[in-house]
């Protein structure tokens, strides 16, 4: 999860934001071809941010999506108020079957630095955000112990973790159990990484930055994020190189539903990014990549190896490599597809195919 500012997110007033909406999409829409296919099974593994909010609404609401657990990841939310968040999400879709763990709080090593604490006191306490009061428990078990028991667990089919906050867990379990014996894991998401632009650890409110090249999610555990991008897993990188390509800007807030054509999951994501409205540059990380993991024509993919740097100034930085195992990266978006396939799971009209057909 990234962070240009996040504080300046919440100072809006989401009721008054709420009228900002001027060009909603047409309310007859198309079902999304993806309605016909098998349903993708994954596990998402956040750091509970803002815009991991976004993405989880977009699994929830999506028909191809079975998502069968979330794991808390080390980042920019704390690992229990972010699981809470999530389950309180995961309430408002009524789906009390999703159960939600949390990571390790500390990153497996490196030269990288935690994110700053006013954006993690935001990300805990998600203000102006409204979320039910009610929630099923996070589970005792630790995240790692979980993804080690499912993804070794071949009875239960194949299935994909998408990665949205620092590769702690992921990392972890890789680390103990070795890609091959991983048997169940279909493959890794992961929003992280800059290539061929600048990353995004900035100087800001008294954190100094010595690097112009790291993206937090890397940045944060850089030795994680080294042990799963060569770990030979099947893997695709959704970097800042797409993600730039994908704004939260007018266009996107223009085409997102009013509240009366939205399920409840599309009013908390449209109160989300009415918010966002006027607080500057802000960009849709992961909800980019969790659409990228179902509608690949949406990113422009090459395959390579990649090296992470972990113990200079430069931690987190990725690069593209000659040695080692390939995988895939998304250097390029299109905006327009993805704002298309990412809106539509939110109107209402979709929550029946009934009415949909009529």
């Amino acid at each position: 999860m990234r962070r240009f500012a996040v504080a300046a997110l919440f100072r809006c007033r989401c009721a008054a934001s709420l009228l900002l909406i001027s060009v909603p999409w047409p309310r007859q829409r198309n079902w999304s071809p993806l309605s016909t296919m098998a349903q993708k099974r994954c596990i998402f593994d956040t750091d509970a941010g803002i815009d991991d909010v976004m993405a989880l609404c977009y699994l929830l609401s999506n028909p191809c999506v079975d998502l069968e657990a979330i794991t808390i990841a080390y980042g920019v939310a704390h690992g229990r108020p972010g699981a809470i968040n999530m389950a309180k999400v995961v309430s408002l879709a009524e789906r009390a079957d999703i159960p939600v763990f949390i990571g390790r709080e500390k990153p497996l090593g490196g030269g990288g630095l935690p994110f700053l604490d006013q954006w993690r006191k935001v990300s805990d306490e998600l203000p102006n955000v409204d979320l039910p009061v009610s929630f099923r428990h996070p589970e005792s078990e630790p995240a790692a112990d979980f993804l080690k028991r499912r993804l070794c667990d071949v009875s239960r089919g194949d299935v994909s973790v998408l990665a949205t906050g620092g590769m702690t867990n992921v990392a972890q379990v890789l680390q103990d159990c070795g890609a091959s014996s991983l048997r169940a894991l279909d493959e890794i998401v992961i929003m992280g990484g800059a290539f061929d632009v600048p990353g995004n650890v900035f100087s800001c409110m008294g954190f100094v930055s010595l690097t112009k090249k790291s993206e937090w999610n890397l940045f944060v555990d850089p030795l994680a994020a080294r042990q799963v991008l060569t770990s030979g897993a099947r893997i695709l990188v959704v970097p800042l190189d797409a993600t730039n390509m994908v704004p939260l800007d007018d266009d996107f807030i223009s085409a997102f539903p009013l509240p009366e054509q939205s399920t409840p999951l599309g009013k908390l994501v449209g109160q989300v990014v009415r918010c966002a409205d006027g607080a500057g540059v802000r960009y849709a990380w992961d909800p980019l990549a969790a659409v990228a993991m179902l509608e690949r024509h949406v990113v422009e993919i090459e395959n390579h190896p990649v090296s992470v740097e972990i113990d200079s100034a430069d931690a987190g930085t990725t690069r593209r490599s000659k040695e080692g195992n390939s995988i895939s990266v998304a250097y390029a978006a299109d905006a327009t597809a993805f704002r298309r396939c990412f809106i539509d799971v939110f109107f209402a009209i979709h929550t029946t195919k009934t009415s949909m057909n009529s």
